[in-house]
């Protein structure tokens, strides 16, 4: 990076200095050339005064003399701009350099299939595994590791040889430090991410044999950053489900205890959102995503976080929505708040992208010397009065 920096520096330096001569050096030049005009030019007028006198038109008169000179001076700036424009071209040709770098790079199996998606005409609905009976999601003896350029002695793993089984109707909690593989974990079952070793199944298939537009929509997703596009709520809303009817948006709405604020909006659903959702609170934004997770009504769902960045009034108002989309829903629940996970089926204690415990949330916190229990008085005991 320093070499880079330094590389850079000697760059800019140099196209300063570049920029800083070119006009000095311009005005040098135009004032030494209009020098040499204006004394040439007397010469030419003196010269033909003679000829002038006696009416030759071939004559070089003051006159002529000065329509050039106006002439040669207007030019000036021209060529002024002239290497601004050099500059300006060699800039580009460096950028055009760069992004072709980037649109030329190779996709990974992962991106394929998603610019496939992109491509296509072809409506999201499709065909999803029933509730009950087969929406399984299982993690076996999985390990990932980020691509890097480093050797794999300095990109350790992020996650190493993890196993678990979301089976349907069950939630499991993952818990621990910032990075110990939490998230990680939630994109491999996404898909955003494909295993480095091990296996991500959905009922019996691998999820690299499913289609990645079925395999995505047996999932709902809840996260701490709820993106929203500057376009109306109901758009928002649609993208989980677009040929959901209006009836159908309200329910979800009304499910995730917003539908009343949205009726309280001049435009109501038509409201736009604005840049970045400005015009929304953080609560606001979550229960909105919980809206859209209700619309979608997929068997499994992945809350990442999803309450951590609001007040206690917000995350009352959150919890009691997504409590109710839990409802019959297979779970994977990351979580900061301890609190949050009491009512989970199994906790997964993360760290260094190894579980080092699992079981149910009371027979951890029974185990005094484990890592759930050391995680729950730091946090919750700790902050007790």
């Amino acid at each position: 990076f320093d070499d880079k920096l330094g590389e850079s520096y000697r760059l800019y330096l140099k196209l300063a200095t570049i920029e800083e001569l070119a006009a000095p050096l311009t005005k040098w030049v135009t004032s030494w050339v209009g020098a040499l005009l204006i004394g040439c030019g007397a010469y030419f007028v003196i010269r033909d005064s003679g000829l002038a006198a006696a009416g030759d038109p071939q004559a070089f008169t003051i006159g002529a003399l000065i329509s050039f000179l106006m002439a040669a001076g207007r030019i000036q700036q021209p060529l002024r701009q002239l290497n601004q424009v050099a500059i300006r071209l060699q800039q580009t040709f460096a950028s055009s350099e760069r992004i072709s770098d980037v649109l030329n790079e190779p996709l990974d199996v992962v991106s394929q299939s998603q610019e496939k998606i992109l491509r296509s005409g072809e409506s999201q609905a499709s065909s999803r595994l029933r509730l009950h009976d087969d929406a399984n999601l299982k993690f076996d003896d999985v390990s990932f590791r980020y691509v890097a350029r480093q050797s794999e002695a300095s990109n350790p793993l992020a996650l190493r040889n993890v196993s678990l089984e979301l089976s349907p109707g069950k939630r499991i909690a993952l818990v621990g430090r910032s990075g110990s593989g939490k998230s990680t974990l939630s994109l491999l079952a996404l898909r955003f991410l494909d295993p480095t070793q091990g296996r991500v199944l959905l009922g019996d298939k691998a999820s690299t044999e499913w289609d990645l537009r079925a395999y995505r929509n047996h999932f709902a997703y809840v996260s701490q950053d709820v993106y929203l596009f500057n376009r109306s709520l109901k758009d928002n809303l649609l993208f989980a489900n677009p040929s959901a009817a209006e009836a159908d948006i309200w329910r979800a709405l009304e499910n995730a205890h917003i539908a009343e604020f949205i009726r309280g909006l001049p435009r109501g659903l038509e409201t736009h959102t604005g840049e970045f959702a400005a015009t929304l609170s953080g609560g606001e934004k979550q229960r909105i995503a919980i809206a859209r997770a209700f619309l979608k009504d997929a068997p499994i769902l992945i809350l990442d976080e999803a309450t951590s960045q609001l007040d206690a009034h917000s995350e009352a108002g959150v919890q009691r929505a997504l409590q109710e989309l839990l409802v019959g829903r297979s779970a994977l629940i990351i979580a900061h708040r301890l609190t949050t996970v009491r009512e989970v089926n199994e906790v997964l204690v993360m760290e260094q992208g190894r579980v080092v415990e699992r079981g149910e949330p009371r027979r951890l916190l029974e185990n005094a010397e484990g890592a759930f229990s050391e995680l729950w008085k730091a946090q919750v005991e700790g902050a007790a009065p």
